[in-house]
């Protein structure tokens, strides 16, 4: 029972620090996503 919590807990913790970077990463992305994406609509 309490080994699970803890286990439980570590991987909790891991998952908000995945999400936080995954939310951090996207004000770095978009601007390259939006230039990628002009210069794909640009080539068709």
């Amino acid at each position: 029972g309490l080994e699970q919590g803890t286990k439980h807990k570590r991987f909790c913790t891991w998952c908000l620090i995945a999400a936080g970077a995954s939310i951090a990463m996207v004000p770095t992305a978009l601007p390259e996503a939006r230039s990628s994406w002009r210069h794909l609509r640009r080539k068709v």
